[in-house]
């Protein structure tokens, strides 16, 4: 009896034991199903968006695309794929609007200059009048009346590379002398503190830079740097209500890229130099618009210390070798070191090491999440470079890799408008 009693208590004591992990387990499904439906959706609407439209769910992407609660920082990138959108469902009427919204609401952005490419196909006229309608000023001739053939400017490195001595407005700055920068920019902090007046415009955009998007707009500003001086477009950027990432203001291509100029950079001088009277057209026909036939127009030949480049916007693509594997990249002054997006790393052959080291890298927009790591060669041309510093940095959104300080120090090299290459001593 006893030995009974005590297996019937055992079992009895068992089957509560089943009954209470039962009820437990219940309870746990109940209350992460409820956390479940509480907790934030971590995919942004934006990257969700661009997930559906690159498994050609087109109809799926414009849905959340047209709802408009996109963060700011993707708005000229979103209203691009929108507009894509509709062109890849043959919607084509709604397509060239969509292209022509994200011109005249974004026109300082890559996303602008791919609509306007777009619809100079789909819709020549109404490209015409996009581009009519935005009116960007434009940059006013050098008057070399009274300079000298050549005009050198001393420069000093510091953060962001070449500092060189300017007048913005009349007051005296310091500005980076940044060919990866496709227009000249400074911050509405930096006019602030400054007091420097600029004439504003009504043309506002966005501008894209390695750590993301910022607002900005266009004024008109006398700018001198050297015996240089000429009226051109000013970038502001809109930095008011973020941390100033880039102090200083950018000397870009809206000031020098008609002109030939040399960097020296063992002895830290930039040479401009007197524009030839006849230049080399951009590309290799040209329109005769009083007969409509296409010309050929003949290239100049390159030397062999001579590397082509081509423009994109107002930015410098060479192509460059990547421990020997081609990779096309913005040849680019203002950054310190040969800089990848993650993305950028396979197109390019190349992993982020294990031994890589972690810091924060950044620019126009924002600072990232980097790592740091060298590229055992980089060539360019003739120019062949080991153990380059290279930086990748996470989760950014820039067209292509730069070619920074970290191959470009203590070289010397022209860049030669003409014909398009820069010519390496």
């Amino acid at each position: 009896m006893l030995s009974r009693t005590r297996v019937s208590d055992d079992v009895f004591s068992f089957s509560n034991l089943i009954a209470l992990i039962l009820i437990c387990l219940a309870i746990i499904c109940v209350l992460a199903g409820a956390a479940q439906s509480q907790a934030p959706n971590t995919e942004s609407a934006y990257s969700k968006a661009v997930g559906l439209y690159n498994t050609k769910k087109f109809a799926d992407a414009l849905a959340i695309f047209e709802t408009g609660k996109i963060d700011s920082t993707k708005a000229a990138n979103a209203a691009y794929y929108r507009a894509l959108c509709y062109h890849q469902l043959g919607r084509l009427k709604e397509a060239a609007a969509a292209y022509r919204y994200v011109f005249s609401k974004y026109p300082q952005s890559p996303a602008a200059r791919n609509s306007l490419k777009t619809l100079a196909v789909l819709d020549p006229v109404a490209a015409a009048a996009a581009i009519k309608n935005v009116d960007i000023p434009r940059t006013g001739p050098i008057d070399w009346s009274g300079l000298p053939e050549q005009v050198a400017v001393p420069f000093r490195k510091g953060r962001g590379g070449m500092i060189v001595n300017a007048e913005m407005g009349g007051v005296p700055i310091t500005m980076v002398f940044d060919t990866g920068a496709s227009s000249t920019t400074c911050t509405e902090t930096f006019l602030a503190s400054h007091n420097i007046k600029v004439k504003r415009t009504n043309i506002h955009g966005r501008a894209l830079g390695v750590g993301g998007e910022i607002p900005t707009t266009v004024a008109m500003v006398d700018l001198k740097v050297g015996d240089l001086k000429r009226q051109i477009p000013l970038t502001v950027q809109d930095n008011r209500n973020m941390p100033d990432t880039f102090p200083l203001p950018l000397l870009g291509q809206t000031f020098f890229s008609d002109l030939p100029y040399s960097v020296d950079d063992a002895h830290e001088v930039i040479v401009f130099s007197k524009p030839a009277e006849t230049t080399f057209a951009l590309n290799s026909s040209s329109s005769n618009t009083s007969t409509g036939r296409r010309t050929q127009v003949q290239r100049p030949k390159l030397m062999d210390n001579e590397v082509p480049f081509r423009r994109d916007g107002g930015n410098m693509v060479v192509t460059v070798l990547v421990n020997g594997r081609e990779c096309e990249m913005y040849f680019d002054t203002g950054a310190d070191i040969l800089c990848f997006a993650d993305r950028h790393l396979a197109a390019c052959g190349l992993n982020r090491p294990t031994s890589a080291y972690q810091g924060h890298g950044g620019g126009v927009g924002a600072k990232r999440e980097a790592f740091g790591f060298t590229v055992d060669s980089v060539k360019v041309g003739n120019v062949e470079r080991k153990h380059v510093q290279a930086g990748v940095l996470i989760d950014a959104n820039f067209d292509r890799p730069l070619l920074g300080q970290s191959f470009l120090s203590g070289l010397r090299y022209t860049i030669d408008p003409t014909k398009n290459c820069i010519r390496f001593e």
